[in-house]
């Protein structure tokens, strides 16, 4: 199942604050606003992940190498993953190709 990362207030979770864990699901609570830098990075087995509309700020490379961002660059047929609220964190299309998309508000990716 599903858990959340804390029950009290969070609103910032920190640079690399659970990197490497073996957690597999994670459900960012309600009123985060922000992710730091490589904060789930290296969660291989981390394949399931609800982040609310509240995180309107996510750093580059907070979930490079889990299984839930590797998965959707292998399946999804979409060019860019936006979650939050308007947060794009990763994009695989062609570099001349880029258009920001509307909803777009914050870029934690590199564009290629």
């Amino acid at each position: 199942s599903i858990t959340p990362l804390h029950d009290g207030d969070v609103s910032r979770i920190g640079d690399f604050a659970y990197a490497r864990s073996s957690m597999t699901s994670l459900v960012i609570p309600q009123g985060v606003t922000s992710i730091g830098y490589g904060a789930f990075y290296h969660c291989e087995n981390l394949s399931e992940i609800s982040i609310p509309s509240t995180v309107i700020k996510i750093e580059k490379n907070a979930f490079e190498h889990t299984a839930w961002l590797e998965k959707w660059y292998a399946e999804s047929d979409e060019d860019y993953l936006i979650v939050g609220d308007g947060v794009l964190i990763a994009y695989k299309g062609e570099a001349d190709a880029y258009q920001k998309p509307s909803n777009v508000k914050c870029i934690a990716c590199d564009i290629p």
